[in-house]
């Protein structure tokens, strides 16, 4: 019996799609997975960061960032969305992921309150990286007004923790 040409054409089409999943890994546990375009997406929440405005992240960024920043391929930092406080962060190169290194900012990243966890007076460092991207729909609120408080009265308030960005080509 002939099939006809409309569903061999069909068919074939099926068995390559078939051919095709046989091969196919499942999607790694370790917090790591493929983007559309071949980069690695590095969830912070895979490692460790929690979305509930209270928890301090920053060991959770750093952590996201060392595992990108020594990938070997392209490589994409995703906070999504969501309420993550961080105090401290340093994200630091040299890095051997392949340029750029993308962080996307889904979520609201928002600063300590806590003042004595910067210890160098830095918030966010971003220090020897060629090659970085940051973008997305979030913000990063350094949350000034709740830092007032500890300015002894005076109309100046302490001296806020701040983003450095040091030897390194950036690209917003």
């Amino acid at each position: 019996m002939a099939v006809p040409r409309e569903y061999g054409i069909k068919i074939c089409l099926l068995l390559g799609l078939a051919l095709l999943t046989i091969g196919a890994e499942p999607a790694p546990s370790d917090g790591v997975r493929r983007g559309l375009v071949g980069e690695t997406i590095f969830d912070v929440s895979k490692y460790g960061a929690k979305a509930d405005g209270k928890f301090d992240n920053s060991q959770a960024f750093i952590d996201t960032w060392n595992a990108a920043c020594k990938s070997t391929g392209s490589a994409k930092v995703v906070i999504p969305k969501g309420e993550f406080v961080a105090g401290e962060v340093v994200f630091q190169g040299p890095c051997t992921a392949a340029k750029p290194i993308t962080i996307e900012i889904q979520g609201n990243v928002l600063a300590s309150t806590d003042i004595s966890v910067y210890t160098s007076g830095t918030w966010i460092k971003l220090n020897e990286i060629e090659g970085i991207i940051v973008n997305g729909g979030g913000t990063i609120n350094g949350r000034g007004k709740s830092s007032w408080k500890f300015g002894g009265g005076n109309n100046d308030g302490p001296l806020l923790p701040v983003v450095r960005i040091c030897h390194i080509s950036l690209k917003v």
